[in-house]
């Protein structure tokens, strides 16, 4: 049976509105896209998540694109300092990919998460739809 992850429009980092070409954050309305765990109703803290990317479109013609995905944290609001890498995965290939991850890293507790697409190569271009969703901690 598939692992099925609830989508909530307010947990969105991506909309896949355009195309991407070149190495960006996520956007959400044509403005960059940065979640706040204090923001929700959810107390601060270690906050698990499931990141869904959905890649409906990938250009792969010149046969030298790359394209990665690496889910953020920061203490930092504008992602200007202490960055961490929560997740990432490198898709070559329309469908969906998850990556698991947790914004508590070596002690310290992320507030806040962005999606990063970061392409290479010759005409990269890439449209995908990135949401997060909760994991369930028992």
């Amino acid at each position: 049976m598939p692992i099925q992850y609830p989508y909530d429009a307010s947990l969105l980092l991506h909309d896949g509105a355009a195309a991407v070409t070149s190495s960006a954050a996520g956007v959400v309305a044509s403005a960059a896209r940065i979640f706040d765990t204090e923001s929700t109703a959810s107390p601060v803290g270690r906050f698990p998540v499931a990141v869904v990317i959905n890649v409906s479109a990938l250009d792969l013609a010149s046969t030298d694109e790359t394209y990665d995905f690496i889910f953020e944290g920061s203490n930092s609001a504008t992602f200007a300092s202490g960055n961490q890498q929560l997740g990432s995965i490198a898709v070559g290939a329309t469908g969906r990919y998850t990556i698991l991850a947790d914004n508590e890293q070596g002690g310290t507790v992320y507030r806040y998460f962005r999606i990063r697409a970061v392409l290479a190569g010759t005409t990269p271009s890439v449209t995908y739809v990135a949401f997060m969703a909760p994991a369930v901690v028992a």
